[in-house]
């Protein structure tokens, strides 16, 4: 009798894990959908976008697209690209650096007001960007930012109140004798944040990097409200051009579409080990 039980417990346990991988591939192949849509998309000719159902065949299948966007002057993917790769990466780095010079100034040193000037930047991140974005935009103008890459970046830098927050949160967790035995040592400040604390850091380090190159990849209100010069605009404006208000190039959207996303891919498979870790410190520790 108990053997039976036994039995049936393990076939019940391997029919709900069974269950469950099949839900996992199905809502993973809900996920992936769209992008193999894309990426199908933009290798057709613009001839056979429409026709139903739709062919999967190499034979229908042309690089002519991409050779066309690549080949283009007037706007140059490759100058997009090229905007866009400056600007992410030049604001991630220095909103990383900023934030983790301030979460461990937070976390570990001691100062008047600190509780107070932590909420206070905390209370940022209730403020909704539609709500500054006219007096910002007022800002930049009269100092004569207007078609320059510098409102796209050094408003990132000053303040990331988020990545403050998750890298406090992680930094909390790192002992204070840790701290004191570097200084014991001789170890500066400085020293102290670069060589022992960021290494330390990581996983919230790799999340912030991630979510913040990604949200600079993909901005587009802001290259749109301060980018005027068509050499200066980033990929997705350039993607944007391909849509007029009477007719879409639907396969050089794509084809273009599908060049934007390798970065963040890229990048994604280089930190994705961190995420789970750099979120869940960031949510329960404190």
């Amino acid at each position: 009798m108990f053997k039976q039980n036994t039995v049936v417990r393990y076939t019940a346990k391997a029919v709900r894990r069974t269950l469950l991988v099949c839900a996992m591939l199905v809502v993973a192949i809900l996920c992936i959908l769209p992008f193999a849509w894309m990426l199908i998309m933009s290798f057709k000719d613009k001839s056979q976008l429409w026709i139903m159902p739709p062919s999967l065949k190499i034979s229908t299948m042309t690089l002519d697209v991409y050779k066309d966007i690549w080949a283009l002057e007037k706007p140059s993917i490759r100058l997009a690209f090229r905007n866009s790769l400056f600007i992410s990466v030049t604001a991630t780095v220095g909103c990383v650096t900023t934030a983790s010079l301030a979460a461990y100034a937070f976390a570990k040193l001691r100062f008047k007001g600190k509780g107070l000037l932590f909420g206070v930047i905390l209370g940022t991140m209730m403020i909704p960007g539609q709500a500054t974005m006219i007096p910002l935009y007022v800002i930049i103008k009269r100092i004569g930012w207007v078609n320059t890459f510098y409102p796209l970046i050094i408003p990132h830098i000053l303040l990331y109140p988020y990545g403050v927050f998750l890298l406090r949160q992680h930094m909390n967790s790192i002992p204070d004798s840790v701290i004191e035995s570097a200084k014991l040592d001789g170890a500066s400040q400085p020293v102290i944040w670069s060589r022992l604390v960021l290494p330390m850091a990581l996983p919230s380090l790799a999340t912030i990097t991630l979510m913040q190159f990604m949200g600079n990849w993909n901005a587009f209100m802001s290259p749109l409200m301060y980018i005027t010069d068509i050499d200066r605009m980033t990929l997705p404006l350039y993607i944007n051009h391909f849509r007029g208000a009477y007719n879409t190039d639907w396969n050089y959207l794509m084809a273009a579409s599908s060049v934007s996303i390798v970065p963040l891919l890229l990048l994604y498979l280089l930190t994705q080990r961190y995420l789970t870790d750099g979120i869940m410190i960031g949510s329960v520790k404190g």
